[in-house]
């Protein structure tokens, strides 16, 4: 049932924006990969679907951010010297990106 529930192209591109961020970040040695971006697709519908609804909305995207993204983001040498945390790369992530 979770596959049948509906992303718009806009909330897909949302999606790719944000995980195409990971890998462009000053902070990040290593960004969520293709198989992360998927994960965190399913991850969306699956709560769309627990919410009662049959389509995804961008607030789903951003609500479940961190607790997808969190682990899949590798920090370089300088931020972990630094204390930058993957949070705080996602919370800037999500700021400059324009939501659908």
């Amino acid at each position: 049932q979770i596959e049948d529930v509906f992303v718009h192209k806009c909330v897909m591109e949302y999606i790719a924006d944000i995980v195409g961020a990971t890998r462009q970040g000053e902070n990040v040695l290593m960004g969520v990969s293709p198989r992360g971006t998927l994960a965190y697709l399913r991850c969306v519908k699956a709560y769309a679907y627990l919410q009662g609804r049959s389509f995804v909305t961008p607030d789903d995207v951003k609500f479940l951010g961190k607790s997808v993204l969190r682990h899949r983001i590798g920090l370089n040498y300088a931020a972990v010297a630094d204390n930058v945390n993957t949070e705080q790369i996602i919370d800037a992530l999500f700021a400059a990106i324009n939501t659908p």
